[in-house]
């Protein structure tokens, strides 16, 4: 792609900057000071997608940033790199780099099936990025658009990107406006893309937006924000006449015993199996897999049809692994359940399948290779577990989920509310010393480097909401 070195170059600039190589540039204190909308004034509005990059470095964002991204060595080992890089090209990041940008750079892509980019920014030192501009592996052009300097890899491109534009500017699209409306007024990088040019390229691909149940797909938009304890990803997809992620309140929440490593929650998948069925690359497989499981769709839609989460606690000498999962007909999910179990014995060999009472409850369960994966049906409930303890602690009046700090933390700097369309928690601070047990106990040796810079994370939550025709989604990572 010919716009590959100037990126590069300015991916370098922002590292070099969170480390004190470099200076100001931008206004004290604020942020790209339009942000997405600014460069959408000249970006087409038939674009595929448009990033925004907030590229000024002295900016609230940035500095939340660089605090957030202290607490990890190897940065300044790859900032070295990066300086050592840029010294062999005779670069500076004060004299040379620092002014050729202003404090917001747009990348924009016209179509589908179009690897080229036109980046959009006001320098400001025109000399400054020209200069920079001669030092690209490949060729580029620049022109003036209305204040703004636009740089291609041809001048084909710029007159295609030109062109475009007399059709209209992002901003002056009310879909883009409306997506992009969503988002927070600051953030470290804002990207928007068109539901009708991503619709063509999933169907390009074999998949058609129906099978995601969105519907009609009419924008995709998201921002990337450093916040207090964290770096938060959330977005909105905008569709017409989707059906399925209705949102629910997670009342199995109040079931998850305390100290629960990884979490994940959904609901009524039966929606989510109709629209495999109608996705082609799925279909051809359906009836070898019904075969194999020994049930059919329409059974395992049933059997999903409430809520169900998934979740993971410590366990020896395994981790315990727990699905539980609501049910209408408690008999119809047992036999769904023995189907399945007489299946797994089948295919792996020399399963023993038995029963056994845990707190009362009558389980089943089948013995593979030493692990002995339980399950029963009680109080609504289906479960399977590969920790029979597990239908004791479910029952107990023990702590909970919700009683944990970390999730506690985790769900208020994510914006998790009383309801959701699903969600995924992880406990990063307790599980990555298990998983780096683990590896130690198989004779892996983890770099200490590797550990050091694990050291810092602590939760991840990913959930997701609809309102209406809109999914709303939200990722962050905490650290510590």
């Amino acid at each position: 792609m010919p716009m590959r070195a100037p990126l590069v170059l300015l991916g370098a600039a922002l590292f070099l900057a969170l480390a004190g190589c470099g200076g100001g540039g931008g206004s004290e204190g604020g942020s790209a000071a339009t942000g997405t909308e600014s460069a959408a004034t000249i970006a087409p509005g038939s674009a595929l997608a448009f990033i925004s990059i907030n590229a000024d470095l002295d900016s609230d964002e940035w500095k939340e940033a660089d605090a957030l991204t202290d607490q990890f060595p190897g940065r300044e080992q790859l900032l070295r790199m990066i300086t050592s890089e840029l010294s062999q090209e005779d670069l500076d990041y004060a004299e040379d780099i620092d002014p050729a940008f202003g404090p917001e750079v747009a990348i924009v892509v016209l179509g589908t099936g179009d690897d080229e980019a036109v980046v959009l920014t006001q320098p400001d030192d025109d000399e400054k990025l020209n200069a920079l501009l001669e030092k690209a592996d490949e060729p580029t052009v620049t022109e003036d658009i209305d204040g703004w300097t636009a740089i291609a890899g041809t001048q084909a491109r710029l007159d295609a990107f030109k062109q475009a534009r007399e059709a209209g500017t992002l901003a002056a699209s009310k879909t883009f406006t409306d997506a992009v409306g969503e988002l927070p007024d600051s953030a470290l990088v804002k990207v928007y893309a068109s539901g009708a040019e991503v619709t063509e390229a999933l169907e390009d691909a074999g998949v058609g937006a129906d099978s995601l149940g969105t519907g009609k797909l009419i924008s995709v938009a998201a921002a990337l924000e450093a916040v207090e304890d964290g770096f938060k990803l959330g977005g909105v997809v905008k569709g017409e006449g989707g059906e399925g992620g209705e949102s629910f309140e997670p009342k199995l929440l109040e079931r998850i015993p305390s100290g629960a490593l990884a979490v994940m929650s959904f609901n009524n998948l039966a929606q989510a199996f109709d629209q495999a069925e109608s996705t082609q690359m799925l279909r051809e497989f359906l009836p070898q897999i019904q075969q194999a499981l020994g049930v059919s769709l329409d059974q395992l839609a049933a059997f999903f049809s409430g809520e169900s989460t998934v979740y993971v606690r410590q366990g020896s000498p395994i981790p315990e692994i727990t699905m539980l999962t609501e049910v209408d007909d408690e008999q119809q999910a047992l036999a769904t359940l023995d189907t399945l179990a007489t299946r797994a014995a089948g295919l792996v060999g020399g399963g023993q399948p038995g029963s056994a009472e845990v707190d009362g409850v009558p389980t089943k369960f089948l013995q593979v290779q030493g692990v002995r994966i339980t399950y029963a049906v009680f109080d609504g409930l289906a479960v399977v577990t590969s920790v029979p303890t597990a239908i004791r602690d479910l029952r107990s009046d023990d702590a909970k989920l919700g009683d944990d700090d970390a999730f506690q933390r985790a769900k208020e700097a994510s914006g998790l509310g009383d309801s959701t369309s699903g969600f995924f928690y992880g406990n990063l601070a307790e599980s990555i010393p298990l998983i780096q047990g683990f590896a130690g106990l198989a004779g892996e040796d983890i770099p200490p480097d590797v550990n050091a810079n694990l050291a810092p994370l602590d939760t991840i939550l990913f959930h997701a909401s609809k309102d209406g025709d809109d999914y709303r989604f939200t990722g962050f990572l905490g650290l510590k």
